[in-house]
């Protein structure tokens, strides 16, 4: 059994504080009544016994409501319904039956309460039901319609047809003007608790994402989802922002360029403030207004976290270029880049972590880490589906003497510059990895020895390249799954001692692992060695 909520669905106040307040006004109005009777009897005159019994019969109905209600929670709604009926009937009675003139008066209070504490549908509909239940009292007598105790014809009802029509007439007006208020107000509270909600929803959605690529997907949808906004955008600071999120745009347009000192933009990023604009600039914001034609009503909203901006949103509001953006959208749009800023700060820092874990801080290509991970992970993989998998292994030549000779900031140099070489020359599916020192691995998904070995002489001939006016070469080995090695780390031993006899043949070269058998070499296709075996060496003329 699900557990009773308070609160319904259109509900902006809990209905047992309506119950509760609802309780107090009926005490007030009987309390009322009975005090004003005996200490100022001349208001109401004196109540005869049947008047003090329906006051009773009144409070114990109440009563009798309230511990229903605390029983009986589901029934609630409907029971809070009749209790409102049950009000009307003894108020008509009291003011046009019991003779009790002057109560009629406490209607229009209890019918401001009703539309305060209830709605203001409610109160139309009570101001109908106490004109209904008035009108019926005032004629029945007079047409015979139904006998009423301790009542006299003509005694009922002691204002004339005219009083009557006055005063149904000054309660409904009263009724429909607390309604006008009371509408504006409820309607306001609905748009801030539509508010509170949509951003409520997109906190939530915002534990999910944890790139600032999904953060930035997340704001706009959200934003689009619940507010009239149509195109938008959010990039990232700075003179030279990224696009991470869109709507509404062509992508081929949201390349920006470097922006102008006066860019609304930059302004925003400066002055910390939002910015309600009737359009872009041409000269100041000509990317914007390029992708922003023909629109009106932008908000352009800075993102800031921790002092520092993270980021720009620009939306487009849907409204007549005539219109004005309402304050209040302003605010909560402000408060959906609040909570972006903070989550876009927490994802850049955690790309930033998840960088430095997987990268070589002096090189920026994969660290061994990296490598290991990716390594085990595409082996696996050729095991599963039958594709070759090949390893390259490539260490700079006479790299000690070079550090000794020049220093370690020229060899850190040279590291970096051999790095960029070998992350040019590769394929966007391989992984270049720094693996240790001077050496450096490279996985070749779906590659097998022959290509591996162009692959590898490939790699040297960029880093040759790469150098002007300065000698440095490397060495490389190579080896294939499952031809030349039948597990992962036998890969390695066996691409790595190819490596170590290239430097041993004279180094500047490649050479490929000994394969498993003979038949494995035919199939490779491969060139025979020197000494008829598949040890390869390429100094420089390729193919071989």
């Amino acid at each position: 059994m699900k557990p009773h909520s308070r609160w319904s669905t259109n509900e902006l106040i809990p209905l047992a504080d309506r119950w509760r307040y609802m309780f107090v006004v009926r005490a007030f109005l009987i309390g009322t009544i009975v005090l004003t009777a005996a200490v100022a009897p001349g208001l109401v005159g004196a109540l005869p016994d049947h008047v003090y019994a329906i006051l009773g019969a009144w409070a114990g109905a109440s009563l009798a409501a309230e511990t229903v209600r605390r029983l009986w929670h589901r029934r609630a709604l409907p029971l809070f319904g009749a209790t409102l009926i049950l009000d009307g009937l003894a108020l008509v009675w009291l003011s046009e039956v019991g003779s009790v003139t002057n109560v009629r008066y406490l209607i229009f209070p209890y019918m401001v309460a009703i539309v305060l504490l209830a709605s203001y549908r409610t109160g139309l509909k009570m101001a109908l039901w106490f004109a209904l239940l008035s009108s019926t009292v005032f004629f029945a007598p007079h047409n015979g319609a139904f006998a009423m105790p301790h009542v006299e014809a003509g005694t009922v009802a002691k204002w004339d047809l005219g009083q009557l029509s006055v005063f149904v007439v000054a309660l409904w007006l009263a009724t429909i003007a607390s309604a006008s208020f009371s509408a504006v107000n409820e309607r306001e509270l609905r748009r801030r608790r539509f508010d509170l909600e949509a951003l409520a929803r997109f906190a939530v959605s915002l534990e999910s994402a944890s790139d600032r690529q999904t953060v930035a997907a997340v704001l706009l949808d959200s934003l689009a989802d619940a507010f009239p906004l149509g195109r938008m955008l959010l990039t990232t600071a700075g003179r030279h922002p990224v696009v991470l999120s869109m709507r509404g745009l062509v992508p081929e347009s949201t390349n920006p360029p470097q922006l102008e000192l006066s860019s609304a933009l930059l302004r925003v990023q400066s002055t910390h403030q939002t910015l309600l604009l009737s359009g872009f600039d041409r000269e100041s914001d000509p990317w914007l207004n390029a992708v922003m034609v023909d629109a009106g009503n932008f908000v352009v909203v800075p993102l800031h976290a921790e002092g520092g901006c993270v980021g720009v949103l620009v939306a487009e509001h849907s409204a007549r270029n005539s219109s004005r953006v309402e304050r209040r959208l302003v605010t909560i749009i402000e408060r959906f880049a609040s909570q972006t800023a903070l989550a876009l700060r927490n994802a850049a820092l955690l790309e930033e972590m998840e960088q430095m874990a997987t990268t070589d801080g002096l090189t920026h290509i994969a660290n061994r880490r990296a490598f290991q991970e990716t390594f085990e992970r595409e082996v696996a993989r050729s095991i599963r589906s039958g594709e070759p998998i090949s390893l390259l292994m490539i260490d700079i030549d006479n790299f000690k003497v070079l550090n000794d000779t020049y220093g370690h900031q020229v060899g850190d140099e040279v590291l970096r510059q051999v790095a960029a070489a070998i992350q040019a020359g590769s394929r966007d599916i391989d992984t270049a990895a720094r693996y240790g020192g001077e050496e450096f691995a490279v996985i070749l998904p779906g590659c097998g020895s022959r290509d591996a070995l162009v692959s590898a002489e490939r790699l040297r001939r960029f880093v040759n390249d790469s150098f002007v006016g300065r000698a440095v070469t490397v060495s490389a080995g190579a080896a294939t799954f499952p031809d030349q090695a039948s597990t992962a780390e036998a890969l390695v031993k066996a691409a790595d001692n190819a490596m170590y006899r290239a430097k041993r043949a004279g180094r500047n070269r490649v050479r490929v692992a000994e394969f498993q058998n003979e038949s494995l070499v035919k199939a490779a296709n491969l060139p025979l060695g020197p000494n008829g075996g598949t040890d390869q060496s390429y100094d420089g003329s390729w193919p071989p």
